[in-house]
Order: C-alpha cells, then sequence, then structure tokens
C-alpha cells in the first residue's frame, strides 16, 4: 500500500510540473523526465501484481519518497527566493536503476512471479456507471423475528412515548435493523414524522436536535410524552443503557451458521446469485469461521467477490482519517485522494472521474456504504463502519503511512496543531481546521499545499484577507481553496496564476479581480482547465476574458450586489460549455437570454423575473434541477407551456405572491419531486401534478391551508388508484396551525 502510494504520488508531481507554467521549461531535462518516468512505471507494474515481498515495498516507498522530498523541496525553496532553477534528475534516476534492478533480481529468482493473476486483477478505471444510491434499505438475512418485534413495538396501541433500544456489539447489525425498520413502509404510513440521527462518542445536543427536528414547537410536540404515540428508537453496545430504558428492548443476537452462509453467499456471488457447487464446501468453512459477525461476513464477501487491488487501499485505509459514526462527504474525500497524490492519472479521465471508479469499487466491496444522496441520484455521503475505521488506524500505522495528531498532542492545543505540523512536515499538502488561530500567512508559506479549508466561526479583520490577496500564487500546486470567517475577502488577480485550481469557495463569499490583459503578460494567458468548482464570488465580471480563463467550470455560484457588475454576465454566460449547476443572486435576468445547454441545476434568487421569463429556462434540454428561491420570480399567475420541462425531475418555489399555478402533468412529464415553501396566497396545488407518473413526493412547508388540503387531495385521488408510491409531506410554523388542519374533516393519510 505505501510503496503503490508514494510512487503514484510522485508520478503525479512530475507530471504537475511538467504541465505547470513556470516550471515546465526550466525545471527538468525532458529526457531525464522521461527516463525517471519509465522507471517509475516499471515499479508501479511490479507492485500491483501483488508478488512483492513488505521488506521490497518498503524499500520501493522509501525510494520513491526521498525523491519526491528532493523534488519538491527543490521547488519550494525555488517559490521562497524568487528564482528558478534546473534540478538535475541523474541521482533520483540511479536511486530508481537501482531499485530496478532489485525487482528484476527478485522476479528472476522467484521465477514466473511476475505474471499478474488475471482472476484477482481489477482495472483501476474498470467502473463506467455512474455512481448512484439505490435508495433501500441495506437488505437483511437472519433477522426478520426481530425486524418484526420491533415493529411490534413501533406500532402497538400505547399512546404513551416509548424508548426502544436495540443492545448488541458493534458490527452486529443494530443500525442495519433499526434502518429497515425505519424505512419499512408501515413505519412510513403509520408516523406523522419521521427522523433520524447519528450520535458518536463527541457529540453536539445543538447539531442533534437541529437534525432531528427543525423549530422548538414540533421539538416540544414529539419529544415529550403527550400522549400521541411516538416512540423513539437507539442503538447501543451497553446492556445496562437498554435496561434503563425498560424491559422492551431488543437485544440483537449472533447469526447462526445457515443464516451466516445465506448472508455469505448474498455478498460474495452477487452475479451469479448462489454459489458454485466446487466453492461451497470451503465458503461454509469461511462463514462458519466468522462466528455469525454481520459486519465480518459483509466485510469478507465483498472482498470474496472483488480482492481488495493495490491501487485501492490508499485511499480505503486513509479512511481512517475521519471521524467515527460520521456521514463524510464523497466530495470531501476525493479531493484528499487527489491531493495526496493516490490517484493514477491516465490520459482518457480526468483525477476526478478515477476517483469515483475507485469509490464505486470500494462501495462494491461494502467497505464503504452508502448515505446521503444527492438529487440526481449520485451518492453525496458515504459511511464507513466505525470498527473498519480501527482497522485503518492501526495498518496504516503499522505500515508507517499515516500519522494521526490529536489535539492533546500538540504542544499547546488544537489552535496550534499547525505549528507543530509545521515542525513535523515541511512539505506539508492538506490543511483543514476550524477556528485556527494560524494567519493565511502561515498557510501560504507552505507553498506545497494542495488541499486548504480553513474556516471560522468567528469573523476576521479585514487585514487578514488581505494577507490571503497577495501571497496567494505561491501555492503553486494547490487544487482545493475554501477559505471563510470573513465577509470582506478580496482575492487579487494572482489567483489567476494557478493553474491546479479545481475547487474554490468561500462560504461568506470573495470579490474576484479579473484577470490581467493578455498584453500584459505577453500574451501568455494561463487557462484554469481544471477549475470545476467556482462558489460565492461576489460581483464576478464575467467578461469574455474570465470565460476563456475557466472553459470547464461545472459549478458557479455569484452573488451580485451592484448591478452594474452582471452586464457581462448577460453575454457571456452561454460560453460556457461545460456548466451543470449555477447558482445566481440578485441577478435582473434579460427575457430570451441564453444559456448553456449543459445546465443540468439552476437556482435563482432575488432575481425579479415575471413567470412568463421562465420561458428560456424552462426550454433547457439537459434542466433537471430547477430552484425558485425568494424574490426569483414575481406575479400572481403561472401558465407554464407545453414542451417545457421536459426533464425537471425537483422543482422548489418560493413565493410570497403566486396565487395561481395553472399546469397540467404534460408540462412537467418527468417531475419526482416537489417543494413549495411560504405559498401563503396559493389557492391549490394543481391536481393535474398528480397525474405526472413519476412523482413521488409533494413537499409543503408554510403554504396556505387550501394549498395544503389540494395536496392532500391529489394523495387521496393517487391513493385511490393504486399509486401507493407517491408522498406528502406538509409542515406548519406553529403547532396551533397543524392541530387546525388536522381537525379538518378530510380522510388523509401519509404527511
Amino acid at each position: 500500500m505505501a510503496a503503490y502510494a508514494a510512487v503514484v504520488s510522485l508520478m503525479n508531481v512530475i507530471y504537475n510540473i511538467q504541465n505547470h507554467h513556470q516550471f515546465s521549461i526550466s525545471l527538468f531535462d525532458e529526457k531525464q523526465a522521461e527516463s525517471l518516468g519509465e522507471k517509475l512505471d516499471f515499479l508501479l507494474d511490479f507492485i500491483e501484481s501483488n508478488h512483492s515481498t513488505e521488506l521490497l515495498e518498503s524499500e520501493i516507498a522509501s525510494a520513491a519518497h526521498a525523491a519526491e522530498d528532493v523534488i519538491e523541496s527543490h521547488i519550494v525553496d525555488q517559490i521562497h527566493s524568487g528564482s528558478i532553477s534546473s534540478l538535475d534528475l541523474q541521482k533520483l534516476i540511479k536511486v530508481m536503476d537501482h531499485m530496478k534492478d532489485k525487482v528484476v533480481h527478485f522476479k528472476e529468482e522467484k521465477g514466473g512471479l511476475s505474471k499478474v493473476h488475471q482472476q484477482y486483477s481489477m482495472s483501476a478505471t474498470s467502473s463506467t456507471a455512474p455512481i448512484t444510491g439505490g435508495g433501500k434499505s441495506t437488505k437483511m438475512v437472519g433477522c426478520e423475528e426481530e425486524l418484526i418485534q420491533l415493529l411490534d413495538a413501533f406500532t402497538g396501541r400505547q399512546p404513551s412515548l416509548q424508548i426502544i433500544p436495540i443492545e448488541g456489539m458493534g458490527g452486529i447489525g443494530k443500525t442495519t435493523l433499526a434502518r429497515n425498520a425505519y424505512e419499512s413502509r408501515l413505519i412510513v404510513n403509520h408516523f406523522d414524522i419521521c427522523a433520524w440521527a447519528t450520535i458518536s462518542q463527541e457529540y453536539s445536543l445543538k447539531e442533534i436536535f437541529s437534525k432531528l427536528l427543525s423549530g422548538k414547537e414540533k421539538m416540544m410536540l414529539f419529544l415529550t410524552d403527550n400522549n400521541n404515540g411516538s416512540r423513539i428508537i437507539l442503538t447501543t453496545r451497553l446492556s445496562n443503557v437498554a435496561v434503563h430504558f425498560g424491559s422492551s428492548y431488543v437485544s440483537k443476537k449472533f447469526l447462526d451458521e445457515d443464516k451466516s452462509w445465506k448472508l455469505l453467499c448474498e455478498k460474495a456471488f452477487v452475479q451469479e446469485g448462489c454459489c458454485t457447487p466446487e466453492l461451497e464446501k470451503i465458503g461454509k468453512k469461511i462463514a462458519k469461521k466468522c462466528k455469525g459477525f454481520p459486519l465480518l461476513i459483509v466485510v469478507i464477501g465483498g472482498l470474496l467477490r472483488n480482492h481488495l487491488p493495490t491501487h485501492l487501499k490508499p485511499c480505503f485505509f486513509n479512511m481512517g482519517i475521519f471521524p467515527k459514526d460520521r456521514d463524510i462527504y464523497v466530495s470531501k474525500f476525493i479531493a484528499l485522494w487527489i491531493a495526496e497524490g493516490f490517484i493514477k492519472p491516465n490520459k482518457t479521465q480526468s483525477l476526478e472521474e478515477v476517483a469515483e471508479c475507485y469509490l464505486k469499487d470500494l462501495i462494491d466491496m461494502n467497505l464503504l456504504l452508502v448515505g446521503r444522496l444527492r438529487w440526481n441520484g449520485k451518492i453525496k455521503t458515504c459511511t464507513i463502519h466505525d470498527l473498519l475505521i480501527d482497522l485503518c488506524i492501526k495498518t496504516t500505522q503499522k505500515e508507517k503511512f499515516l500519522y494521526l495528531i490529536k489535539s492533546c498532542d500538540s504542544p499547546r492545543g488544537i489552535n496550534n496543531a499547525f505549528y507543530f505540523m509545521k515542525i513535523l512536515q515541511r512539505l506539508l499538502r492538506v490543511f483543514d481546521v476550524i477556528d485556527c488561530d494560524s494567519s493565511m500567512n502561515d498557510i501560504v508559506e507552505q507553498v506545497d499545499l494542495r488541499y486548504v479549508k480553513k474556516l471560522s466561526y468567528f469573523r476576521e479583520l479585514d487585514h487578514t484577507s488581505r494577507e490571503l490577496c497577495l501571497s496567494i500564487s505561491l501555492l503553486w500546486n494547490v487544487q482545493t481553496l475554501n477559505i471563510g470567517g470573513t465577509e470582506r475577502l478580496v482575492a487579487l488577480s494572482e489567483i489567476w496564476s494557478i493553474p491546479q485550481l479545481t475547487h474554490l469557495e468561500f462560504p461568506e463569499g470573495i470579490y474576484l479581480m479579473e484577470p490581467p490583459l493578455r498584453s500584459e503578460q505577453n500574451n501568455d494567458c494561463i487557462v484554469l482547465k481544471n477549475l470545476q468548482t467556482l462558489k460565492r464570488i461576489k460581483n464576478l465580471k464575467l467578461s469574455e476574458e474570465v470565460c476563456k480563463r475557466i472553459p470547464n467550470v461545472k459549478i458557479l455560484k455569484i452573488r451580485y450586489i451592484d448591478k452594474s457588475s452582471c452586464d457581462n454576465f448577460q453575454y457571456n454566460i452561454g460560453t460556457l460549455h461545460k456548466l451543470e449547476s449555477l447558482n445566481l443572486w440578485g441577478v435582473n435576468l434579460v427575457r430570451n437570454l441564453k444559456f448553456p445547454s449543459s445546465l443540468k441545476r439552476f437556482t435563482l434568487t432575488c432575481s425579479n423575473l415575471d413567470w412568463e421569463d421562465l420561458t428560456g429556462i424552462g426550454s433547457l434540454p439537459n434542466l433537471e434541477v430547477l430552484k425558485l428561491g425568494k424574490g426569483s420570480v414575481l406575479g400572481s399567475e403561472w401558465n407554464p407551456i407545453e414542451g417545457e420541462f421536459l426533464c425537471l425531475k425537483y422543482l422548489s418555489i418560493v413565493s410570497f405572491e403566486l396565487e395561481y399555478w395553472n399546469a397540467e402533468s404534460f408540462h412537467f412529464p418527468v417531475l419526482e419531486k416537489l417543494v413549495v415553501d411560504a405559498l401563503w396566497k396559493l389557492y391549490e396545488i394543481p391536481s393535474g401534478i398528480g397525474e405526472i407518473p413519476t412523482l413521488a413526493l409533494i413537499d409543503m412547508d408554510d403554504c396556505s391551508e387550501s394549498a395544503a388540503i389540494s395536496a392532500i387531495r391529489i394523495l387521496e385521488e393517487q391513493e385511490s388508484q393504486g399509486n401507493d408510491d407517491l408522498r406528502v409531506h406538509i409542515k406548519f410554523m406553529w403547532s396551533e396551525e397543524l392541530e387546525g388542519f388536522k381537525s379538518s374533516n378530510l380522510q388523509f393519510g401519509r404527511y
């Protein structure tokens, strides 16, 4: 693992230097770089064959790390000195030649071991299907009786609040049982409101309650014993905790041999459907050795189906850096994988695309679990069992692949952990902190950083942001910049000279100055080809020059405070042909404005459009998500036109003025989710909306009572026609409104 990660990381460093405008010509001799690259390819092929020894891989890893340190240290020294000189790679080539000779000698001694056993190989880019989640519960094996017991306890007639614990050791399937009960149709139909939260060893009550419920009124209504049949389920490893809440608790037991074998077959023989006869005897022995432990059976089943290849090991074992019992954003750990140099580049895919293939493979092996999904069905978050995190930590520490620093290990506490890291590692690549007392100048001194995330719950003074502006271009290889904590952050034009920039995000916003004119750079324009995300930019002057600098941007979020700044936007937004997600605040769009046809997600706020102005937006051929925020559209009546919004799956509307919405099913033919908020004047949800065959959810928050009643009527009509898939959620600001709505003589079911 460590050898693979070291060699791939070194290859990434060389590649980035060769494609850097400042170092590509002057730093390396082309023939030397080519020679070094060939030797690294040879070593990587050998490592991927899985026929090495621990000692030999350790030597390869040390040699690659040493070479990488030499190259990066040279660059750091050059940047700090302000001059660029070439680096002779001959010594590094000799070192790698020596390692190559060792490998050749090893292969000759072992004879034939250089051949890769194809049955155990896995292509690093073999997973080409989109990474999506099925949105279904993890299928249980051997827990049917426990599930029935739990559902009976949930739906019993006791009106008082019941707390039902599930007790058992780690990895025995407590969460899987709870999740299957939580998502069962019986529970969904029985309870008005369902909520889920994860409580780890380090927790925040405020964070837990914010996930469970929104608003004090609801908290008081459902978490106190009001004899309304509320239920709370909790999982625990401690039997005394379960007993504390009463005798009615579920004790999760180990699986017997038959159920263990059945579960192993499901996980190891997904495509075949069952075990082949020649493997049944050994398979049952494996299942028996798992001793009824579900997590162990699931993981081994995944590994039997797909032997964990070398290229996945650094990515998987690096998951040990994340806290236990937390949802982990896919976008974050993919960015970290790339920053650490774990992803092997190829000519046909971007690093992000390769990383997504790695992610899919780890999910298929049951090493990572799907958490939340995005609007388009792609995976937003993943989870990893805490026992597997322990495994990751132990393995990486054994191989000296990862060194974890806890806050208590820092000489002066958590806020000084950065300075501690500065002492330990001069070539720091990842800096990810909240409320750290280090200034931006301290951070930028670490010029080898690839991933920088510095957030603060307290707003900083303006002079701190100025320091960022003047020195940011020193981060020659930075890919992700996420800086928060100030409302007056300004980035000068130097930021346009960082070619590896991939994700730029500023939670409180940033004023981004225009790039220098080409004539001022001797016509040497730096195009940010890797830039995909540009979020929370204030008053961005989307000039023709800016658009040429960001040709591959996919996500763009702009806030226009000065209306004159958005003039260029109207003329040039259509030139961003890779743009998929656009979020605009404060833009008065002109009618018939041409947006990129690639646009899939569009969010508008304070745009002051008329409803008929949505015609141009509705004609976008790939638009799947439309969010109309507060002040985005003005007027009391919306009459959509047939033939528009043909691909729209998600529609969100916030409007204080809309009264009449005249729509039929053919106006939104593939709509799946309708979310409406603060429609105080809306008379009704159009009945034709209920006729859309793909519609799965109508979610209403703080809308008029008549609109809520119309949604219930749509639900009743669909149920009478046999459509049990439609869900209607209705939320009220105050409990009095909810009780008033309930007191009406409607026969409503789920909401």
